[in-house]
């Protein structure tokens, strides 16, 4: 099930970039032909969503690891407490997924040749 919801996130993440970069191709061609590089527009257009990453991830690490103990606590007299390696492996692997996703999109739009982004709409 965990593996089903890290697919469908991914799916529903490289949407977002998706309607993102499409609303963004005029953008990305002005900054290309202006002279900014591929780093400076994936690191410009990746902004948004490290930003919306970093609070997710801290509001959910935080409230789920409070709501599970909890709830182990009243299920269970004697249990294991969640240890910091059981909140950062999911937080990395969901952080790696999302920035390989959006980069890539970001990436394969902005390699694009400008005049065709600039004809675009």
């Amino acid at each position: 099930m965990g593996i089903l919801a890290v697919i469908l996130s991914a799916i529903g993440l490289f949407t977002l970039v998706s309607l993102n970069v499409l609303r963004r191709v005029k953008e990305i061609g002005v900054r290309k032909v202006l002279g900014a590089g591929l780093p400076h527009i994936v690191t410009l257009m990746n902004k948004v969503f490290i930003i919306v990453l970093v609070i997710a991830t801290v509001l959910g690490a935080g409230v789920s690891t409070y709501i599970i103990n909890i709830l182990m606590g009243e299920i269970f007299t004697y249990y294991k407490e969640i240890d910091l390696i059981t909140v950062l492996l999911p937080i990395i692997v969901v952080t790696i997924i999302s920035l390989g996703i959006s980069s890539y999109r970001i990436l394969s739009t902005a390699q694009k040749n400008p005049i065709e982004s600039l004809r675009y709409e």
